[in-house]
């Protein structure tokens, strides 16, 4: 039996691991969409809202990004500020949905490089939207399945741009800063460091991006896909890396649908740092299974609970990689 409370050296969040809580729920299908149905499906362009940006193939585009329909926030609103107890921002923002295949099919069951189109079209837009001098911190993630908060089966990312910068990216900046201070090295790069020396929770290189499974996961079988270089911004990011990272995300994809099951619902996010961070600071995408339900525990104390121990899940995904 092992019990232990853990830190992630990232943020500082707490994480209780406890092998008695090793049930986790199996991923089960969702609902069949009828692509005939399908919005994103080509030829029906005209359901959603007019493409901002495409990358083409053969004359049609192969990934297209526009305003989400149901926008959190839009760049048409005011920018506004109100101080004091009750303190709010002006709706200022983006929202945007990439459609990242024209094949209403899982996108890791298409080739690699379907995946490299859609995240250098990610990559365009994080920058453009970077540019607006209104948004500070912009953010790409990927739902997948219905327990994943995922509402078209459709291969899609999002993209949302805020005009404040969270306290959860305020709190990774503010250690990332103190330790680089005290020891002039990132501590994205020294966490890396540290996980590559050992071993013991990567689950695999690809090219010049690791795939780790974090220290304090919040999530069971969660795996962080860590750039080499360990600094700067997604939209900075080199050709090569962004081909790193679209392989990680296929070679870990099969690992988990062959661990967890066939049926993997999962979120893929980008924690990414807010614009005019130091470089030190760092991006890494977090690949989270959707296995467990929080409970009073877990939403009372803001505390991730469960009993997946990260030496274990990386020893399973390990032997699973293609």
């Amino acid at each position: 039996m092992t019990r232990s409370v853990r830190i992630d050296p990232l943020t500082g969040a707490e994480v209780i691991l406890s092998t008695e809580r090793t049930r986790v729920r199996p991923p089960l299908p969702g609902p069949v969409v009828d692509p005939h149905q399908c919005p994103f499906c080509p030829g029906h362009e005209a359901q959603t809202r007019s493409t901002i940006a495409a990358v083409p193939a053969a004359g049609e585009w192969s990934a297209r990004a526009f305003a989400n329909r149901r926008p959190a926030l839009v760049v048409e609103e005011q920018s506004s500020v109100r101080r004091g107890l009750f303190a709010a921002h002006g709706g200022v923002g983006a929202h945007e949905v990439i459609v990242e295949s024209r094949l209403h099919a899982p996108l890791h069951d298409q080739p690699v490089a379907q995946t490299e189109r859609a995240l250098s079209l990610a990559v365009q837009r994080l920058s453009d939207l970077r540019r607006d001098p209104r948004l500070v911190s912009i953010h790409w993630f990927r739902n997948v399945g219905a327990a994943a908060g995922a509402s078209q089966e459709h291969p899609h990312a999002q993209v949302v741009a805020l005009p404040l910068v969270p306290a959860a990216q305020q709190s990774r900046a503010a250690r990332a800063h103190e330790h680089h201070a005290r020891t002039g090295q990132g501590l994205l790069a020294a966490v890396l460091a540290a996980e590559v020396a050992s071993g013991e929770r990567v689950v695999g290189a690809f090219g010049p991006v690791v795939a780790l499974c974090p220290f304090a996961p919040r999530a069971p079988f969660e795996v962080w896909l860590v750039p080499q270089r360990a600094m700067g911004s997604l939209a900075g990011s080199t050709a090569s890396e962004q081909v790193g990272l679209a392989s990680a995300l296929h070679g870990v994809t099969a690992a988990l649908r062959q661990v967890v099951g066939p049926h993997l619902c999962y979120n893929a996010t980008l924690v990414d740092p807010s614009v005019g961070a130091p470089e030190h600071v760092g991006w890494f995408v977090r690949v989270e299974p959707r296995l467990a339900v929080d409970g009073g525990l877990e939403r009372g104390l803001g505390v991730a609970v469960h009993g997946i121990a990260p030496e274990a899940a990386a020893h399973s995904l390990r032997g699973a990689v293609p």
